[in-house]
């Protein structure tokens, strides 16, 4: 069980090393045996931890740039894993994590899941939780525009039509107002 700093492991998937607590690593690694056990295991707390690693801005290497994970919480890890950590991601807001966080460059979680191309994750997560779907990250883009960069039409459908509701219960909404004024 970790303890107050949390317990560090790592996890090597899609050549990236992971620096996170145990939850983290099991989130990430699609373990999701091993992640309701830890969720019932340790407190609240333990589940928020972030990951430790830091931004390498000055890497000397000819490869191409990986993002590094630096500040996701456990969420954020299992769903820039990719789609088939969606059980793993429900497990998580079972247990209540916060989904409403941003990472240090103000992606949501529905940010990431665009970022990673996980269309069944961000569908889910646009379906069930109350998330602002037209937020903006620090560089200033959408969840569908990242879509849009991608050039995943499947996640631009699922966008679009949660937009649609969106735009429906906002009229709604507005009618409802109406009535009261």
């Amino acid at each position: 069980m970790p303890h107050e700093s949390g317990c560090i492991c790592l996890s090597k998937k899609k050549k990236n090393v992971v620096i996170s607590n145990v939850i983290g690593c099991a989130a990430y690694a699609g373990k999701l045996a091993m992640l309701k056990h830890l969720l019932d295991s340790v407190p609240g707390a333990a589940r928020e931890y972030e990951a430790m690693e830091h931004q390498d801005r000055h890497a000397k290497t000819s490869l191409p740039y990986v993002r590094e994970y630096s500040k996701y919480t456990p969420l954020m890890l299992a769903i820039a894993a990719g789609d088939h950590n969606l059980d793993c991601v429900k497990a998580l807001l079972s247990k209540g994590v916060n989904y409403k966080g941003e990472d240090e460059y103000g992606n949501s979680v529905l940010h990431i899941a665009a970022l990673n191309g996980c269309n069944k994750i961000l569908e889910w997560l646009a379906k069930n939780l109350k998330v602002e779907l037209f937020m903006r990250n620090k560089a200033g883009d959408s969840i569908l525009s990242i879509c849009q960069q991608q050039s995943n039409q499947k996640g631009v459908d699922i966008i679009n039509q949660f937009k649609a509701n969106y735009d429906k219960s906002n009229i709604v909404a507005e009618e409802l107002l109406g009535e009261l004024i």
